[in-house]
């Protein structure tokens, strides 16, 4: 069989890498291994961790809650309206200045 001209110069061709080159491509792929073992290694310790369960919250839980923010809102209320009054006061010694 007669080899094609072109498949000739392609079977002729020669690759070179230059030694940079090969130690760049084995070093991408150390990095790639290594990676590769520490994420197995972060699965496997996933697994063994025991599952996270939601919390639950009483009703009494709840109820003291809610009775804690109503507080701290009426306590917010007051002081607003002791910064009113107080407001008002100086606007007062202002305009009588």
């Amino acid at each position: 069989m007669a080899v094609k001209k072109e498949e000739k110069e392609i079977q002729d061709q020669t690759f070179k890498i230059s030694i940079k080159t090969f130690f760049a491509v084995g070093a991408s792929l150390v990095l790639l291994v290594g990676e590769y073992i520490v994420l197995q290694s972060d699965i496997e310790e996933a697994k063994r961790l025991p599952e996270i369960t939601e919390p639950t919250i009483t009703r009494i839980e709840l109820d003291l809650k809610n009775q804690i923010l109503l507080e701290k809102f009426e306590e917010i209320e007051k002081d607003i309206e002791k910064i009113n009054q107080d407001i008002k006061e100086v606007k007062r010694k202002i305009y009588n200045l």
